[in-house]
C-alpha cells in the first residue's frame, strides 16, 4: 500500500508544477544555473543573493534528466523519485543476499519484503519524490555500502565503494557516516587497505573540492560550507528526535538494535575488536549486520544536526535507511528460527510481526490520501499568472513561482535571514531594496512574521513600504503603492 501510494503521488508531483517543499524553489534555482559555475557559486555579498548550498551531483543529474522530460522541476522530482526506489530494491536486495544462510525460502522472502517496502510507511518517504538532493545521495550511499559488504577478498570492490562515498559527498556534503564506518571496519580487517581507501578518497574527494574552488574564484567552499552554520539548539534536537520517535519508527530502532546486539553477543572473541573481526569474516547475514551497525551508529551522530535552526524530517534520512534494512534481516531471521522449531522463536515472530505491521499501517490512509490527490487540481496557477503579469522582479518565499513566471529570484529568504543571525550577511542592503520600492510585489505564503524567513526590520518594511494586499489560496502579494523603481539589474530566468 505504501508502494502504490508513493508512486501515485511521484508521478502527479511529476506532472504539476506546484511547489511542495519549500527548498524546492532554491534547489530549482540551482539545477538552472548549475552549469556556470561562476553564476552559480558566488558571494552572497552579490546580487543575486542566493547560496548554492550544495555540490553540484545532483543538479547535474537533473539537468539529464530535464532532457527528457517537459520542464526541471518534472526533472529534479524524476530523479528523486527512481533514486527512492533504488534505495528500496537496494535494500530489498542485500536482505535477500544475506539471508541466503535461512533454510526456508519463506524466512529469506519475508526479510526481503520487509526490507525494501518498510520505507514507504515511513516519514521520510514524503521526501522521496520531492525536488532535494537526499534520495539522490542515500541511494549512492546505499550502492557505496553495497559495493563494501561485497568487498572482501577484493580490493577492487572496496576501491569502487569508496568512488561511490565520494561521489554521495558531491551530492550532499553530510554523507559522511558510511565512509567513516566502512574505513573502521577496514582498519579492522586490513588496515593497510585502510589507509589506500583513505588516501584514495582524499585524493579524489580533494582535487575535486580544489578544481570547484579554482573554478569559482574560491566561492566553492564559501557555499557549501561557511554559509552553512546554523544556529544550533538543544531544544529543536530533542523536538525533532521525539517527534520523529513517535512516528513509529522506534519500533524499526528497537528492532536494528536487538540484531546488532545478537550478531555481536554470539560472535566468538576476547576483544571487541576480535568479535567484530569475527563477524567481518563469516557469513553474509553477520557481516552486512555489522556493517550496517556501524553505519547506523555514524548515521545516528550525524543525525544530531537536526538540532539546527531550518532542519527537517529529511535529517532522519539516512537512520530511517539503516533501521528499515536491519528491520527486515532481523524478521527473516527470526522466521528462520521459528520453522527450524526453536525454543522462544515462535513467541517472538508474532510479536515482531505485530509490530512491524503496526508500523506499516500508515500506508494505508496514505493510499487514499494519495488516490484522493489525483483529482486535486493545480494550486498556484493563478498566482503565476500574476506575478508574471507584474512589471519588475518580486521577492517570494515561493521561489518554484518565480522560475515559472519567469523572474528572477533576487534573494532566498531563509538563508539570508539565518546569515543576518549568525552576523555574517549585512540585511540592510534588502532592507534599502524594499524601501526604495525596488520590487514589484512579495509574496509570502507563510507569514511575515515566520522568523526562519523574515526578520523583524524586514518584515516591517515590507509591512511599511507594501501596504496593499491580495489573496491568492493561502499566497499573500503585498503590493506598493506605485510602480516599483527602474535601476537594479534584476534578471529574468528562464528554465
Amino acid at each position: 500500500m505504501g508502494l502504490s501510494a508513493f508512486l501515485l503521488e511521484a508521478a502527479r508531483s511529476i506532472r504539476i508544477p506546484d511547489e511542495r517543499d519549500y527548498g524546492e524553489g532554491i534547489v530549482l534555482w540551482q539545477a538552472a544555473n548549475v552549469t556556470n559555475l561562476k553564476t552559480a557559486y558566488h558571494s552572497v555579498d552579490h546580487y543575486p543573493f542566493i547560496v548554492f548550498h550544495y555540490p553540484p551531483v545532483y543538479h547535474l543529474f537533473v539537468r539529464l534528466a530535464s532532457l527528457f522530460t517537459a520542464n526541471l522541476l518534472g526533472a529534479g522530482r524524476a530523479v528523486s523519485t527512481l533514486s527512492f526506489l533504488a534505495i528500496s530494491g537496494l535494500m530489498g536486495a542485500l536482505a535477500w543476499r544475506s539471508l541466503r544462510i535461512c533454510r526456508g525460502r519463506a524466512a529469506r522472502l519475508t526479510g526481503t519484503l520487509c526490507a525494501g517496502m518498510m520505507a514507504f510507511s515511513l516519514s521520510t518517504c514524503v521526501w522521496g519524490s520531492l525536488m532535494r538532493v537526499d534520495s539522490l545521495a542515500v541511494a549512492l550511499t546505499f550502492a557505496g555500502l553495497s559495493l563494501y559488504i561485497s568487498s572482501r577478498g577484493r580490493p577492487a570492490m572496496a576501491f569502487a565503494a569508496f568512488t561511490v562515498f565520494v561521489l554521495a559527498v558531491y551530492t550532499k556534503q553530510t554523507m559522511l557516516a558510511a565512509p567513516f564506518a566502512c574505513l573502521i571496519f577496514a582498519w579492522l580487517e586490513r588496515p593497510r587497505l585502510a589507509w589506500q581507501l583513505l588516501g584514495w578518497s582524499a585524493t579524489l574527494g580533494g582535487g575535486t573540492l580544489l578544481a570547484l574552488n579554482w573554478a569559482t574564484s574560491g566561492n566553492f567552499i564559501l557555499n557549501v560550507y561557511s554559509y552553512l552554520r546554523n544556529p544550533f539548539t538543544v531544544e529543536r534536537l530533542v523536538t525533532c528526535w521525539n517527534n520523529h520517535l513517535g512516528s513509529g519508527f522506534v519500533v524499526l530502532l528497537a528492532a536494528a538494535l536487538t540484531t546488532i546486539t545478537s550478531v555481536f553477543v554470539s560472535a566468538r572473541g576476547s576483544s571487541v575488536a576480535d568479535r567484530l573481526r569475527n563477524c567481518l569474516g563469516r557469513d553474509p547475514l553477520r557481516r552486512s549486520v555489522i556493517i550496517f551497525g556501524g553505519y547506523l551508529a555514524a548515521a545516528l551522530l550525524m543525525s544530531c544536526t537536526v538540532g539546527k535552526e531550518g532542519s527537517n524530517v529529511n535529517y532522519f534520512f539516512e537512520v530511517d535507511a539503516a533501521v528499515t534494512l536491519l528491520s527486515g534481516q532481523f524478521l527473516g531471521w527470526v522466521m528462520d528460527r521459528s520453522l527450524r522449531g526453536k525454543n522462544n522463536y515462535p513467541a517472538v515472530l508474532a510479536v515482531s510481526i505485530a509490530a512491524l505491521s503496526i508500523q506499516a499501517l500508515p500506508g494505508i490512509d496514505a493510499i487514499t490520501v494519495a488516490l484522493r490527490d489525483q483529482s486535486r487540481p493545480e494550486r498556484d496557477a493563478d498566482v503565476t499568472a500574476f506575478v508574471r503579469s507584474l512589471n519588475g522582479p518580486v521577492y517570494s518565499e515561493n521561489m518554484t513561482i518565480l522560475m515559472r513566471a519567469g523572474k528572477a529570484i533576487p534573494a532566498e529568504p531563509a538563508i539570508i535571514t539565518l546569515l543576518t543571525k549568525m552576523s555574517k550577511w549585512d540585511e540592510n542592503r534588502m532592507i534599502a531594496l524594499v524601501e526604495d520600492g525596488r520590487f514589484a510585489a512579495v509574496l509570502v505564503n507563510t507569514s511575515l512574521d515566520n522568523g526562519e524567513r523574515f526578520t523583524p526590520p524586514v518584515a516591517r518594511a515590507i509591512r511599511e513600504h507594501y501596504p496593499k494586499q491580495r489573496r491568492f489560496g493561502f499566497n499573500t502579494v503585498y503590493l506598493p503603492e506605485k510602480a516599483p523603481v527602474p535601476g537594479i539589474p534584476f534578471r529574468r530566468a528562464g528554465l
